[in-house]
């Protein structure tokens, strides 16, 4: 199954980053001394941007050049709404709940509602082209707090990292017009409904799988260039191409490398 996600930046698949600028490594302590503001993605408790101070490996500064915005998308486009309270006794958390309506056929589609985080809006030069990415090699996974409600009855529900090898233009280089291609086949993790209850989701790098179609990337796993090379985080949830509705309702907190 295939879908047309509508995220942000990207490129070159299975290139050396590079950039314009100074480049700076990590001291080895770095993470242990500044504790887990550096690998808190996004925790709402200031609105729908990236944390500022996320550690970012070979950036200058030790963290993301321009910390990304978190904008509507998808097939409905809802609007992520900061809510109170959160997960883990904080806050805020980000709720997404619309109806998600698959027309028959011939006009039936993936449709489904998006919640994308762009990590680093900042542009850098990789091989003479710029592109907006985010180099996670400091970190060996992700964990968030996740609430699946019970009205929630989306046929297919995924987390999925796109990398620059598996999006589109203006996001990639991915030929989606090529008879066998890598598009929208981000490194990903299914997930179910947790029954209205916040859950902890733990996923290292590892984990995350891409799905059995297409061509295949190198590397195969979410390593190396492709870590490198991060366009986005996503949540999704739709029908699954089936004609009909299915509701989305679902809660995002504390999303966090480690």
């Amino acid at each position: 199954m295939r879908y047309n996600f509508k995220i942000f930046l990207a490129v070159l698949g299975g290139l050396a980053l590079g950039w314009m600028g100074c480049q700076t490594s990590f001291p080895t302590s770095y993470l242990s001394t500044n504790g887990p503001s550096v690998s808190m993605v996004c925790d709402f408790e200031s609105g729908l941007s990236v944390n500022p101070n996320l550690a970012e490996a070979d950036r200058q500064g030790n963290h993301v050049k321009t910390a990304g915005v978190i904008v509507g998308t998808g097939s409905p486009n809802v609007t992520p709404l900061i809510v109170a309270p959160g997960a883990n006794n904080t806050g805020h958390c980000v709720w997404l709940n619309s109806p998600v309506v698959t027309p028959p056929p011939p006009n039936n589609s993936y449709q489904a509602v998006q919640f994308v985080i762009p990590i680093d809006s900042a542009s850098f030069t990789i091989n003479g082209s710029n592109f907006n990415v985010y180099d996670a090699s400091l970190f060996s996974g992700i964990k968030f707090y996740l609430k699946v409600m019970g009205d929630d009855t989306a046929a297919v529900r995924s987390f999925s990292i796109p990398v620059l090898q598996t999006s589109t233009p203006p996001n990639g280089t991915c030929n989606a017009a090529a008879t066998s291609n890598a598009c929208y086949n981000g490194f990903a993790y299914s997930y179910g409904s947790t029954g209205g209850n916040w859950q902890l989701v733990t996923l290292p790098f590892a984990s995350l799988t891409r799905g059995n179609y297409g061509s295949p990337i190198t590397p195969t796993t979410l390593s190396g260039a492709n870590l490198q090379q991060i366009v986005s985080l996503q949540w999704s949830e739709g029908g699954n191409n089936v004609p009909g509705t299915v509701n989305v309702d679902f809660y995002v907190d504390e999303i966090q490398f480690f």
